[in-house]
């Protein structure tokens, strides 16, 4: 066997390949499935979470914010 077919054969499988090939396994069985490993979402944006992040990007919110961020998730509800 050549080197580079050896090196072909040490290639992993994509684990985001692999968490879309699952999805589909699972609609294929009948689950009802939200898939978000690769591409877009297989849902539209709640008009709430549009608002949020309009009003946010008229306050000027849309900047790093680096970990002053996560005290606004860690107040919530």
């Amino acid at each position: 066997m050549s080197f580079f077919a050896q090196a072909l054969g040490r290639v992993k499988p994509s684990p985001a390949i692999a968490g879309t090939s699952r999805a589909r396994e699972l609609e294929a069985e009948g689950r009802d499935v939200v898939s978000l490993r690769a591409g877009e979402p297989d849902f539209y944006t709640p008009d709430s979470i549009k608002e949020a992040a309009i009003k946010a990007i008229y306050r000027a919110v849309d900047a790093d914010t680096g970990d002053a961020a996560l005290t606004v998730f860690e107040e919530s509800p």
